[in-house]
């Protein structure tokens, strides 16, 4: 099935927003960076996570911080990695965690990141 195909097909479908957009983003994940696959399926996640509440962020990587927002965590990893520039295969290596939620200020305890 065509890249555009399968994006119509997850556009129509009568699944909620952000199911729409974890699809969408998961059929980016699979097409080669930076292809006209890719940026494309990216377009479409895009345009639909205008539509969504966006929660605050805090993203680390290699001794930089930046604030992204997103309406999930996936969804701000991504933007990070995009953000820092990361390869690849060192995604695994930036840090996202919550930091404010529905306009209010979300606090983490230190047992949680030990």
């Amino acid at each position: 099935m065509k890249v555009e195909t399968a994006i119509n097909k997850i556009l129509a479908s009568d699944a909620s927003l952000p199911l729409k957009i974890s699809k969408l983003q998961n059929l980016s994940l699979r097409q080669f960076p930076s292809s006209p696959n890719q940026k494309a399926a990216v377009a479409a996640y895009q345009a639909l996570e205008k539509d969504l509440i966006m929660n605050g962020y805090k993203a680390f990587y290699s001794g930089k911080v930046i604030e992204v927002y997103a309406e999930t965590l996936f969804a701000a990893k991504q933007k990070a990695v995009a953000e820092f520039k990361v390869r690849p295969k060192k995604a695994h290596m930036v840090s996202v965690v919550l930091c404010e939620k529905d306009g209010e200020t979300v606090t983490h305890s230190t047992s949680e990141f030990g």
